[in-house]
């Protein structure tokens, strides 16, 4: 695999989640200060979209829920159940994000059937998919 320019760099604004299709795959990207950070969007526990999620420091809550992940390593937070984010390399390269999915990462979890029908039924515009 390769790396994949996702969006201009400048357009991934500090600590906004921000859904990308990367390659057909849903990610989520975080911008904290310098680091970049990107993930599998949908929720491991839901699949909600995590993008849609509360970031506070680098902990960033499910809005589906009160699971919680850092961003910068993909651990779960204050949590019984061992489902940490499914991680992807990420860079800034010629004012690109690009991020790199690697062929061994395990294969991504559908958003949510039910966030999809709601955003659907909303009519929201630029949503993931």
């Amino acid at each position: 695999m390769s790396w994949h320019p996702v969006l201009p760099a400048g357009e991934l604004e500090d600590r906004t989640p921000t859904a990308a299709d990367v390659d057909g795959r849903a990610v989520c990207l975080v911008r904290l200060g310098e680091e970049l950070h990107a993930f599998d969007d949908a929720c491991p526990h839901r699949q909600w979209p995590l993008h849609l999620g509360a970031l506070d420091g680098a902990v960033l809550r499910c809005r589906a829920h009160t699971w919680e992940w850092d961003v910068r390593d993909g651990s779960l937070q204050r949590m019984r159940a061992p489902e940490c984010l499914t991680m992807h390399e990420t860079r800034e390269q010629d004012g690109m994000v690009e991020v790199f999915l690697d062929p061994a990462a395990p294969a991504a979890k559908p958003l949510s059937p039910l966030w999809k029908r709601q955003v659907e039924a909303a009519g929201v515009a630029g949503s993931a998919s």
